[in-house]
């Protein structure tokens, strides 16, 4: 099912039937997984996933948390971005699409420069 993000009211009840499907897929044990389709100015598309899932474990049974809360909490902060106009859940596979169109070219090269101090991330 997709969806248009217009105003306000139309991102909350959006959101509200999204999270519910997902709630009742988790439920059953399937893990919500979020992809961000992301629209660059230049017309290229790049994809990005996550789950919101600890992947250390809790107990030292080696169990793995995931939060009610998480799940929520990405959920809203997504549908409420300006930039992501549209939204589509596949509720088979418990995924949900958000449509990130970037509004001004973001050069990640640029922005992740270092020029000051040099990073080792290996110590």
């Amino acid at each position: 099912m997709k969806f248009e993000l217009k105003d306000e009211k139309s991102r909350k009840e959006i959101g509200i039937i999204i999270r519910n499907k997902v709630m009742a897929n988790l439920l059953k044990g399937k893990i919500p997984t979020f992809a961000i389709v992301h629209w660059t100015i230049d017309g290229s598309i790049d994809w990005h996933y996550f789950t919101p899932m600890s992947l250390e474990p809790v107990d030292k049974d080696g169990k793995r948390f995931l939060s009610l809360g998480d799940v929520e909490f990405f959920l809203a902060l997504f549908i409420k971005m300006p930039n992501i106009r549209e939204v589509e859940y596949d509720e088979e596979k418990n995924i949900i699409y958000f449509n990130f169109q970037d509004e001004e070219e973001v050069d990640l090269d640029r922005f992740f420069d270092v020029e000051e101090e040099e990073v080792d991330f290996l110590d």
